[in-house]
């Protein structure tokens, strides 16, 4: 991130190819799992929609890059990384749930997937790098994998059914 030369409150993110990763479910015939693969231009534009209204954030799509990725803006945010137990109880008291490992097919993020029953939003890629802590204690994501699960999509299933701790 950088800071933004037109409104100093802000930073700048610059995707540099690709728009991230997404959760894609796999059903097998005894359940199922989540693996990442990578994100289209709509699912990034739902994931920054999705952060913005569960996280009360105010990312915003600027344009695009010449490489095709996009170009995003946040508030800019003094502070320093949380550890990670602080984010897991900042997780926990709202309402996320860690995903069980049984649940993702892949070791690396395995420990970094949280799911919320109660929205059907799913993080994952929470880890210190991507959160800030500031001055008075409060912990925002600046730079995870979210996406909404609807009641009874796939995604939902696989994590409402035994995929959370």
């Amino acid at each position: 991130m950088e800071q933004d030369s037109v409104d100093p409150g802000r930073v700048r993110k610059h995707t540099h190819s690709g728009f991230g990763f997404a959760l894609e479910p796999t059903i097998a015939p005894y359940g199922g799992y989540l693996t990442l693969r990578e994100a289209t231009p709509s699912e990034y534009v739902d994931r920054v929609d999705a952060m913005n209204h569960a996280f009360g954030d105010d990312t915003q799509i600027e344009g695009f890059t010449p490489a095709g990725g996009f170009v995003v803006s946040q508030r800019a945010i003094q502070g320093f990384r949380p550890s990670l137990a602080d984010i897991e109880d900042f997780l926990r008291g709202g309402g996320y749930r860690r995903v069980a490992s049984t649940a993702l097919e892949g070791n690396h993020i395995s420990d970094k997937t949280w799911f919320h029953p109660g929205t059907g939003f799913v993080i994952t890629d929470v880890k210190p790098d991507n959160f800030k802590q500031d001055a008075a204690g409060r912990i925002t994501p600046i730079d995870i994998i979210m996406m909404h699960a609807p009641i009874g999509s796939d995604v939902f299933r696989i994590l409402a059914h035994d995929g959370v701790l």
